[in-house]
């Protein structure tokens, strides 16, 4: 008898930059429904993964949506995630202007001392508020639970409080109740540039104590502990940027088998380079400068995407079992974290002239020819 192929569709973080991804996406969905029209994305693959913007994408897709309307939620949504510079200040001063501290301790002989609460205060506001992803992801997903999904759905996040990765999946006990928007915005939301999304979930947590009490009595460790505030998530970038090596693991778990094909799409990795004076020279204010686009987010995020890339490389039998879209922004200097017109003007420009080379249309055939 002969095994069913597993087929994985993964999407990488990538703040704006989604709508890239949504782009390179649509052109794929609309070739495959060029032959089978009634017949959705999501059920070609048997795992989909997503992280920070591209759980938007894999959330959307496992609900059966199409890369259309996902394009179309960056394009027409992407300024109430990431409002303008102008709305973004006032809210920030705004917010700044709210907090409950004492000026007088606000002096050069204590801004550097890490116990004091007042200096945090003024020095942590991240640099827009959550509302608007939160409204925008509630208006897409509804209310339906993670668990409800038919696929296996894959999204990394961060557990800040606890220290540790959190892989949330739609067939775990501990995830399924959640709502699919909360896992999302669990997963989107990138420090310094949002506050950390807090799940407070009865469920959730009667779950993760039940592990960890299994842990215990099995003597492993478990370092578990809930506030009462609930858990703080952050950008699952910092587990897993590109997914694709969870979603190879929950292949090997279910399926007992390596995936035979892996469809892997990038948001686009940046080619401006950081000079070696800047390298040298700048500290925190430079690296998480949001006019620069968080330089040391984009570092990180594209340095471990590429790792990840690799491995995949190295661990699938051949070539044509790993399509990877990821192409280099050398065009256009597209800022991650920003929805203004100019930046948008810009990464469709550069969307719609990817899509017409060569390499990428030769990689949509190749994805439609194992697929079908």
């Amino acid at each position: 008898m002969f095994n069913k192929p597993r087929r994985i569709l993964s999407f990488d973080g990538g703040g704006i930059r989604g709508l890239l991804t949504a782009t390179m996406l649509e052109e794929v969905e609309d070739k495959l429904k060029a032959i089978n029209p009634d017949k959705p994305l999501k059920d070609y693959f048997d795992i989909i993964a997503g992280t920070s913007s591209g759980s938007i994408i894999a959330l959307a897709v496992a609900q059966g949506k199409s890369a259309r309307e996902i394009r179309n939620f960056f394009k027409g949504d992407g300024d109430r995630i990431f409002p303008d510079f102008k709305s973004s200040l006032i809210d920030l001063i705004k917010r700044f202007t709210e907090q409950d501290f004492d000026f007088n301790l606000f002096n050069l002989c204590n801004i550097f001392d890490k116990d004091n609460k007042e200096i945090d205060k003024i020095m942590s506001q991240p640099f827009y508020d959550d509302q608007g992803l939160e409204e925008v992801l509630k208006e897409k997903f509804s209310d339906q639970l993670f668990g409800e999904l038919k696929p296996l759905v894959i999204v990394p996040s961060y557990d800040v409080y606890n220290r540790q990765a959190t892989v949330f999946k739609n067939r775990d006990d501990r995830y399924k109740n959640l709502a699919i928007w909360q896992v999302c915005k669990a997963s989107c939301s990138a420090p310094t540039v949002f506050p950390a999304h807090i799940i407070n979930n009865d469920q959730f947590f009667y779950e993760l104590k039940k592990d960890a009490k299994e842990a215990k009595i099995l003597d492993k460790s478990s370092n578990l502990d809930i506030p009462n505030e609930g858990l703080p998530f952050v950008d699952g970038g910092f587990v897993a940027n590109n997914p694709v090596l969870c979603a190879m693991a929950e292949c090997q778990k279910n399926f007992k088998t390596l995936p035979d094909l892996v469809v892997s799409f990038g948001a686009g990795t940046g080619f401006k380079r950081i000079s070696v004076q800047q390298a040298q020279g700048w500290g925190a204010f430079n690296w998480a400068n949001l006019t620069r686009s968080i330089p040391l987010m984009d570092v990180f995020t594209d340095g471990s995407s590429d790792a990840t890339d690799y491995i995949t490389k190295q661990l699938l039998k051949q070539e044509t079992d790993y399509v990877r879209f990821q192409p280099i922004l050398v065009e256009k200097d597209v800022i991650t974290f920003s929805a203004d017109a100019k930046n948008m003007m810009d990464l469709e420009e550069f969307a719609d002239n990817y899509i017409t080379t060569k390499e990428y249309r030769d990689k949509v055939q190749k994805v439609v020819e194992e697929l079908t």
